[in-house]
């Protein structure tokens, strides 16, 4: 670890009244008055040409969120050391092997990928975080073929409803790279999950225009880097007759084809799983088939989850099915990228019974494996939890329960979780996900927390990191493995939406 100098930082605060907090030394950088030189703002938040304030500073380790005016690899600004003449004993620093307020760990040596960084940030550590503006309804999040950032979403209109397709862009590095609002009006609120096409960074997601007795009237869009419309569609599957027959997500080939799944109902209180691909170039659709589990008729009600396209065009589904009235486990079916019965159906997690149910919540492959998350709640002897699996070829590998043990003296007893998960190419699961937790039961209050965790290719857990911040309420929605395999994840809070980084 090298001695990096620690920069003005907030301490971990739970109190509304905590105090920041700074190091004397940052006097000499805002000037003789000790007041902001004229390249950094009071809050120490970078604000780009747009007006936008880059990353915030983290409430953890201290450090600043985003490329300083003087240190650009850890957004830190370097200062001097104390003049010893005055007999002051020297400030405590990030390096000298004892944890300091705002520092997640120290280890004291110059090793920058173990398990404490040379910034003092410790595996599944926060690097940068920022709030999105309140006006910007945040949908989903994918990488371009640059490694940039992309989140995609609705502007808000005066009336509080996602009135037009956003989209808000950031470098690795937290920075704030730009974004662009559409023209294009919707009619409806869009459901589905839009994604890039990683040759054109175009995007593609599902909106609904109709609800009623017949049923949604579902269409498909794309839009280029600009957020000039390339195609509106409708998607006509075999049947779609009530509410269930929702999208559940799309994702889009390697040929830039979006892949569909939704649950559509065959007959009154029977639905089956559906997978489609549209053509990428004019939305036409290219192949339809559908899925069912053992049972049939009434009740049989199997429910489409997520879907994750592999680098060869394999698709992978995660989905709940029904094998009798009283059993439903969460599975993984695998479809040819031209179309076709599953090739495979893999049960990742049984039916937790005692009154508890499961959601297929996360899906992601790097094509030779496929992480899974499931969110379990209910009434039970489960309350609410995490579950996350393996996928190696045909069979699972193993699968782990995200229970939280990183401070055992908070109740977790109440929580709520529903994992995003990652994968990379080794096979290292990334987790992201919230729970409720209560501090002080005496006090009424709850707070939602998110949980960041890393397991290796055998399901072992790497790292992981409770991340308290004081915009409470916060639920991560999906996670990405950026090209160092560190995490950045998006979800909404409190404050609205949000994106952070997490070292690997």
């Amino acid at each position: 670890m090298s001695t990096p100098v620690v920069d003005c930082y907030v301490p971990p605060m739970r109190s509304w009244t905590a105090p920041l907090t700074c190091s004397l030394l940052l006097l000499a950088a805002c000037g003789d008055d000790g007041s902001p030189s004229d390249t950094e703002s009071t809050s120490g938040a970078s604000t780009d040409s747009s007006g936008s304030a880059g990353p915030t500073t983290n409430p953890t380790t201290g450090a600043s969120t985003g490329p300083g005016p003087d240190d650009t690899t850890t957004g830190a600004m370097t200062t001097e050391v104390a003049d010893s003449s005055s007999g002051d004993p020297p400030p405590a620093e990030c390096g000298d092997g004892q944890q300091n307020i705002g520092e997640q760990c120290d280890d004291g040596n110059e090793v920058d990928d173990d398990e404490c960084s040379n910034d003092c940030v410790a595996r599944c550590g926060e690097v940068w975080n920022e709030n999105m503006p309140a006006d910007f309804a945040a949908l989903s999040m994918s990488l371009d073929s640059t490694g940039n950032v992309v989140v995609f979403g609705g502007q808000i209109d005066a009336g509080m409803t996602m009135a037009s397709p956003a989209r808000r862009v950031y470098a690795e590095d937290g920075m704030f790279v730009g974004d662009e609002v559409s023209t294009v009006a919707w009619v409806d609120v869009p459901l589905g999950h839009a994604v890039h096409d990683a040759n054109d960074n175009t995007f593609m997601f599902v909106e609904v225009t109709e609800m009623g007795e017949a049923g949604p009237t579902l269409r498909l869009y794309k839009f280029d880097t600009a957020m000039a419309e390339q195609f509106d569609v409708p998607i006509a599957p075999p049947v779609f007759l009530g509410a269930n027959d929702l999208p559940a997500e799309v994702d889009v080939s390697p040929e830039g084809d979006a892949v569909l799944v939704a649950a559509t109902e065959v007959a009154d209180g029977d639905d089956d799983i559906w997978v489609a691909k549209y053509s990428g170039v004019d939305g036409t659709e290219l192949w339809s088939t559908t899925h069912s589990g053992p049972l049939q008729g009434g009740f049989s009600t199997d429910q489409a989850g997520r879907v994750a396209v592999a680098d060869d065009g394999t698709i992978y589904v995660a989905a709940r099915i029904r094998n009798t009235f009283n059993e439903q486990p969460v599975v993984v079916l695998r479809f040819s990228p031209d179309g076709g019965p599953a090739e495979i159906e893999e049960v990742v997690f049984p039916d937790p019974g005692a009154n508890n149910d499961q959601l297929a919540a996360a899906i992601a492959t790097n094509g030779t494996q496929t992480a899974i998350g499931v969110s379990v709640f209910g009434g039970g002897v489960v309350n609410s939890s995490s579950v996350v699996g393996l996928l190696e070829g045909d069979a699972v590998a193993w699968t782990v329960e995200a229970v939280d043990d990183l401070e055992p003296t908070k109740n977790v007893s109440i929580g709520w979780a529903r994992p995003a998960v990652a994968i990379d190419a080794e096979g290292n699961v990334l987790v992201a996900h919230s729970e409720e937790i209560d501090p002080d039961p005496t006090d009424g209050f709850i707070d939602v927390e998110v949980v960041m965790a890393r397991y290796d290719s055998t399901g072992a857990l790497q790292c992981g990191q409770r991340w308290a911040v004081l915009d409470s309420f916060r639920r991560p929605l999906s996670a990405e493995v950026l090209s160092d395999g560190s995490m950045v994840a998006f979800g909404t809070g409190g404050a609205g939406p949000w994106i952070a980084r997490f070292r690997r």
